[in-house]
Formats: structure tokens, sequence, C-alpha cells
């Protein structure tokens, strides 16, 4: 198939690109809790699911599979941080992950972010959907 039969966007590319964010930041807070990982490392192994997500798409190479590999990875850094702050105040609370979760409005998890994370994550995430960007085109 040539490049000129590519579909720019499709509801499948938009699908795996859901799928592929939430599985890798599923996969990112259980890194975390299980293996005792820094948090801020796995946003690469997010960048290459969403990469490759993008590429068994079949969506047309160019800026605009490259720019949903870098939302896809945005995506999934921000899903994974609600993921762990709820986890981290569900634990202290005894609840459960998947209780804690829907309780844990965003902007109290944005706000306890702003005290976890050090301005080296930070870049370590902003390099990691520059990464994404790049190598997804």
């Amino acid at each position: 198939m040539t490049v000129s039969h590519l579909s720019r966007t499709s509801l499948t590319g938009l699908l795996l690109l859901l799928l592929g964010a939430s599985g890798a930041a599923a996969l990112w807070v259980l890194a975390v809790f299980i293996f005792d990982l820094p948090s801020s490392t796995l946003a690469f192994i997010a960048c290459a699911d969403l990469i490759v997500m993008m590429r068994l798409a079949r969506l047309a190479p160019g800026i605009w599979r490259g720019m949903q590999a870098a939302l896809g990875t945005a995506l999934a850094i921000a899903l994974a941080q609600w993921g762990l702050m709820a986890t981290h105040v569900g634990l202290q609370l005894g609840m459960l992950p998947w209780e804690s979760l829907p309780k844990m409005g965003l902007g109290f998890a944005w706000m306890l972010s702003g005290f976890w994370l050090s301005a080296f994550d930070l870049c370590l995430y902003a390099f990691a959907i520059l990464l994404a960007a790049l190598l997804g085109r």
C-alpha cells in the first residue's frame, strides 16, 4: 500500500491512541508500585507505546502522525500522574486504587503532582513528548 492510500486520520487511529495512552498509564502505575521504580523514567515507555500504536493504525507518515503520538504521550503522562496521586492518597485512606481514582478530582491531582514532581521530572516528560513527535513521523 502506498502512502497516498493511507489516511491521515481514522477512527481506528483515534481509538488506538486512546487505548495506547490508557494502557501505558495503567502499566506505568503498576510498575511504579510493584517494582518501586522512579515514575518519570517510564514516560519513555509510554512514548514508545504510542509510536508503535500510531504505526499499527497505518496512518500516513508525516507531521500529523507525530503530533498524534505526542498528544497520546501527553495524555498517558496525565493519566499516569492522576493514577499515581489517586493511588497514593487512596492507600493512606485504606481504599483500593480503582476506588480512589474516580473520587479524586483533576484539580487535586494536579496540586499533589506539583508537590511530588521535580524540575527534572518535568524535563523528562517534555523530552518524551518531543521524542514522540519526532519519532512518530
